[in-house]
């Protein structure tokens, strides 16, 4: 199981999710849905998922990802879209094997429709 730290951008608040590493990123976007029923209001295949390490590799933290800006496309500038829904979690595309956590850090910028 993998802990990831969550935010949607435009509310700001960083929320934990726990997926099994081997899950797909639909998984994924089906375990914030539900996590987040009060704001998420569109189905799982909908919303955008983004890696939220940087530039520099390193991950983002809550102060950081509340003042991210949208670009007019809808996504984050200079963060990768986690765009391929059959891809595991574990994929070496998004967070790998042995991905450990730090506390303090967003793995996941959500944005939605």
């Amino acid at each position: 199981m993998v802990n990831l730290n969550c935010v949607i951008l435009g509310d700001g608040e960083p929320f934990p999710v726990r997926v099994d590493g081997g899950n797909t990123l639909y998984a994924l976007k089906v375990a914030i849905t539900r996590k987040k029923t009060d704001t998420v209001l569109c189905e799982a295949y909908k919303m955008k998922l983004f890696l939220g390490k940087q530039d520099d590799g390193k991950w983002l933290d809550a102060a950081g990802a509340a003042t991210l800006m949208l670009h007019r496309n809808g996504s984050p500038r200079g963060f990768k879209q986690m765009d391929n829904q059959l891809l595991t979690i574990n994929d070496t595309s998004y967070f790998g094997a042995g991905f450990e956590p730090e506390e303090g850090d967003v793995h996941v910028l959500v944005v939605l429709p």
